[in-house]
């Protein structure tokens, strides 16, 4: 992790030169790093990421380096994703303005640094910010409209290896941030399972995947997006035959299109609720029916919206039109999005639960799972 370290004692002024290898801890406005035994904690860092390269200045208390000032150099290959994901962000904005147009440069690049304050307590409320993080729903949503149209094509193992193409090219033009890389390791790791035909298989190479990431970085265990990214993959696997009993149901229509998106709603959701209320204390109880009255609007914004891009590269008024094609979606999914969050029921507040009562909750599942498996078999 270091590039230089020098000797260090309590009460020493040192300039320390190191390589970000863990995702920095946030804490009231501050960014918390660990050297060694050696804390480190700097004003603001929010823009911290793997790779970069952080320089701090100040004066050693204890085991704790408060940062009197600190710079950084970003990753020369980081850098240059980062500026094709600006110039995308930009040009999608420009197409659609307003809360639409950050919902539609979230849900195809990730990220709600752009959306209100408003519209990002809204989707909070609502337990829709999945939608707009960048996290292993867009890379769902990218392998999940490739996987039908390449298995009618190619066959249902050659489909899974084209939508894995698919996940790693989203994976660059997303900017490579670190939660889509992550989720993108873990989508690899399960469509090449279920290539062996076997739920276990896909279980056990998601495990591997787990192993390498956290061998690579041992810092990405307490970051609780990565929790959530492989609670709500694991529950996918483990979970969703509770809800469905298909991949990709065979009737078409609006209404068993809307109940796939509540089956892998709940799938998902299952082995994630623990975590909810460990970190944050409170459930927005209405999430499974917000997610099912506008996720399936999501794969169609995000296809005119990524045609859009394609097509404002080279013409930009072209492109516009292409993406206003989008705004009807995305209108519907911020209105009733707002409407749902605006009532005061919609969270319920539990309050923060331990680590015991997580353990819990998930040896429960293991046990009910376990239980079901023997009585199928």
């Amino acid at each position: 992790m270091i590039a230089s370290k020098p000797h260090i004692t309590d009460g020493n002024r040192v300039r320390i030169t190191l390589v970000v290898k863990e995702i920095p801890r946030q804490q009231w406005g501050k960014s918390d790093l660990r050297l060694d035994d050696l804390e480190i904690t700097l004003a603001g860092g929010k823009n911290l990421e793997y790779g970069d390269i952080l320089t701090v200045q100040g004066v050693v208390q204890g085991n704790t380096l408060e940062a009197e000032s600190w710079k950084v150099e970003k990753h020369q290959g980081r850098y240059l994703l980062r500026d094709w994901r600006h110039k995308m962000q930009s040009l999608i904005m420009r197409f659609i303005p307003g809360d639409e147009g950050a919902l539609a440069s979230g849900i195809v690049l990730g990220g709600s640094e752009v959306l209100s304050r408003r519209g990002e307590e809204e989707f909070k409320r609502a337990g829709l910010t999945h939608v707009v993080a960048a996290s292993g729903y867009n890379v769902a949503v990218v392998a999940g409209w490739i996987m039908p149209a390449a298995t009618a094509l190619l066959g249902v193992n050659r489909g899974r290896w084209l939508a894995i193409l698919g996940i790693w090219t989203y994976t660059g033009l997303a900017g490579g941030e670190a939660a889509v890389v992550r989720a993108a390791v873990m989508g690899t790791a399960v469509l090449a399972g279920q290539s062996a035909g076997r739920k276990a298989f896909a279980a056990r190479t998601l495990a591997v995947a787990v192993w390498l990431m956290l061998f690579w970085n041992p810092g990405w265990i307490n970051d609780i997006g990565f929790q959530l990214s492989l609670a709500a993959t694991a529950g996918l696997i483990w979970t969703g035959g509770w809800f469905t009993a298909e991949t990709y149901p065979s009737k078409k229509g609006l209404i068993p299109l809307l109940a796939g998106d509540l089956k892998t709603t709940m799938a998902a959701q299952m082995l994630t609720v623990p975590l909810i209320l460990h970190y944050f204390g409170g459930l927005s109880w209405v999430s499974p029916l917000v997610n099912t009255a506008v996720l399936w609007t999501v794969p169609i914004s995000m296809q005119i919206v990524g045609f859009a891009l394609g097509v404002g590269l080279f013409w930009r008024d072209g492109g516009r039109l292409v993406a206003l094609c989008a705004w009807p979606f995305l209108r519907w999914m911020t209105w009733f999005v707002g409407e749902a969050s605006s009532r005061k029921w919609v969270m319920w507040e539990l309050g923060k639960i331990s680590w015991g009562w997580v353990a819990g909750y998930y040896l429960a599942v293991w046990l009910v799972l376990r239980y079901f498996r023997r009585k199928n078999n």
